[in-house]
């Protein structure tokens, strides 16, 4: 699929200029650089702050990128970036913003790809955690992240469900970082499932949560799964977030009801279509940006602004895959397929025999 198209309209150049022109201070034109610019308004350091997680390698040290503009950058005088690092510093931040751009236009794309797929489809959205003390084990003179470990027998076991094999088409997760912590102990990851219609019930939230919480029991780690998604017959229908924790102290899984704050918002696509949505925080305290739901997913402006969001404060660190994309639905299809085909030829193969 060409980088300048797909099916939402906004391509990875228009992602990439979204970005790039947040940090219009820095990311400079060739012809920008003969006109000085002082520092930026604290405001505008606020907004980046909320918005952005973006790590980055610059010379010997991996720095955290809007913390150093935070605190180091005092302008560009003359032509020269005033920052530790420098140019350097330039570079590996525009990488970052093509990374990210990157990563949008391939989950994007996917969701449309679902949705030609689908017409009916809705999304299912949840984050999964293990507790930063669990985050690393040593195994055979190793050290082996759990946290992948866990996600890649979450994905495993889940495709053995019913519920997942009849109804789940496919899925995407990314890397987030919680507050408070700067490198991989504090990665946890967000998980979007494509379900073929919608009206789930709290049913469904079990076979999801029992899922996530046998892989940790069988593991031995503690950890939570936290949900977004809702309809008239689930738990955030009443307005109530349910975060779901295993304990490895405890010897059974518990399960906790937490109140969570939330936000209504009003999504206006003209006078005569308004809608209030309601946003829960995810670990990351973005209670004031809403990346971590999306009920209309149909809508391009509203799915545009949630996975915008989302990929702005993705964490990408070395050594580690920062998002993925799945397909169930459709490769099961192509397994069946397969499998008829070979059917076919041995049939012929026999007759050709005879």
């Amino acid at each position: 699929m060409s980088r300048d198209f797909n099916y939402s309209g906004v391509s990875y150049k228009d992602m990439y200029q979204e970005m790039k022109n947040d940090f219009y201070f820095i990311i400079l034109n060739k012809k920008d650089f003969s006109f000085n610019r002082e520092a930026i308004p604290a405001e505008h350091i606020n907004m980046l702050n909320q918005e952005y997680i973006i790590y980055g390698q610059v010379g010997k040290a991996y720095l955290n990128l809007i913390h150093e503009i935070s605190y180091n950058f005092s302008g560009v005088i003359d032509g020269k970036i005033h920052i530790p690092g420098g140019n350097k510093f330039y570079t590996t931040l525009n990488n970052q913003l093509k990374k990210k751009a990157k990563m949008y236009e391939r989950i994007n794309n996917y969701h449309y790809q679902m949705i030609s797929l689908n017409k009916d489809i809705h999304c299912f959205c949840f984050s999964l955690m293990i507790d930063a003390n669990n985050m690393f084990s040593d195994i055979a003179g190793k050290k082996v992240n759990n946290l992948n470990r866990a996600l890649k027998l979450f994905f495993n076991n889940i495709r053995s469900l019913v519920i997942v094999k009849e109804n789940i088409m496919g899925y995407f997760w990314l890397s987030l970082l919680h507050p408070g912590f700067d490198n991989e102990v504090g990665r946890y990851f967000h998980v979007n499932f494509y379900v073929k219609k919608g009206g789930f019930n709290n049913l469904f939230f079990y076979q999801i949560n029992d899922a996530w919480l046998d892989v940790l029991l069988s593991l031995g780690l503690g950890g939570r799964i936290l949900h977004f998604s809702s309809s008239p017959d689930t738990y955030l229908h009443n307005h109530e977030g349910l975060s779901i924790r295993y304990d490895k102290s405890l010897k059974n899984k518990h399960r906790e009801k937490e109140k969570r704050r939330i936000i209504h918002l009003q999504i206006v696509d003209s006078e005569a279509n308004k809608k209030n949505i309601y946003f829960y925080p995810d670990w990351n305290n973005s209670e004031y940006n809403y990346e971590h739901f999306c009920e209309n997913i149909k809508n391009k402006k509203h799915f545009h602004t949630y996975l915008s969001s989302l990929v702005k404060k993705s964490f990408s660190i070395s050594g580690y895959r920062d998002y993925s994309t799945a397909s169930i639905q459709t490769s099961k299809s192509k397994i069946n397929k397969d499998k008829i085909k070979k059917d076919i030829l041995k049939k012929l193969r026999a007759k050709t025999k005879a």
